[in-house]
């Protein structure tokens, strides 16, 4: 199920409904990476290592964000307004959390 904790540390399992929830991210996911916290040189070794593909810049971003062990969906939706995208934040906080699903 489509389901993201609150409040909690986020790890790869969350993947797969993070990319879902932002695949408008196009331009601007290097900047979301920043607004992530992730280096610079981490995000241009990502666009390197992808061939420039988007998709795979943006999936492979998102794994590296949630294999630092200081991701939640707070800073997500913070990073995607901080882009100028609370069209996709808005995605994301809808997103049902493990609370939400046990009703």
């Amino acid at each position: 199920p489509d389901i993201l904790p609150e409040g909690s540390v986020l790890n790869e399992s969350h993947a797969p409904v993070i990319l879902t929830a932002i695949n408008k991210i196009v331009n601007e996911w290097e900047t979301l990476g920043i607004f992530l916290g992730i280096k610079n040189e981490e995000l241009k070794l990502i666009h390197f290592n992808s061939l420039h593909q988007i998709d795979i810049c943006r999936k492979d971003m998102i794994v590296h964000w949630l294999k630092t062990g200081t991701a939640t969906r707070e800073k997500l939706i913070e990073a995607l307004e901080d882009v100028e995208r609370s069209d996709v934040a808005a995605e994301v906080k809808s997103l049902p959390t493990p609370e939400e699903e046990i009703d």
